[in-house]
């Protein structure tokens, strides 16, 4: 599929949505009308390399969001996932927890980097 603007409109919707992103308040609240799938493909700072890990341990490497009735979730490569339970995640303020893993990775990453 050509990414044009609906299709790119369509992967913000579900980084916003399902990430719980700040700074897109107006594409949290709801749910994009269609089913989307969105794959993140990592590359270095020169838009050419491709990185060997993403950036940041809690960026999914893939958010499926099926349909409302269906359950939703954020993948990320080496066997971690993230289920979101339907209708509960179409509140427009959805507990969305990351796991006690997840939180650790975030820490472990934080703590590696004040170190740097």
């Amino acid at each position: 599929m050509k990414a044009t603007k609906t299709t790119l409109d369509l992967a913000e919707w579900l980084h916003a949505r399902f990430m719980q992103l700040p700074v897109n308040e107006m594409k949290t609240k709801t749910l994009p009308s269609r089913s989307v799938t969105a794959l993140n493909r990592w590359f270095k700072t020169d838009y050419e390399t491709p990185r060997r890990n993403r950036p940041h341990p809690d960026w999914p490497d893939l958010i499926d969001y099926p349909d409302y009735d269906l359950p939703a979730r954020m993948i990320w490569f080496g066997g971690r996932q993230q289920y979101f339970h339907a209708p509960d995640y179409a509140s427009p303020n959805p507990m969305v927890q990351p796991s006690k893993r997840v939180l650790a990775a975030i820490e472990a990453a934080e703590e590696e980097n004040a170190v740097e």
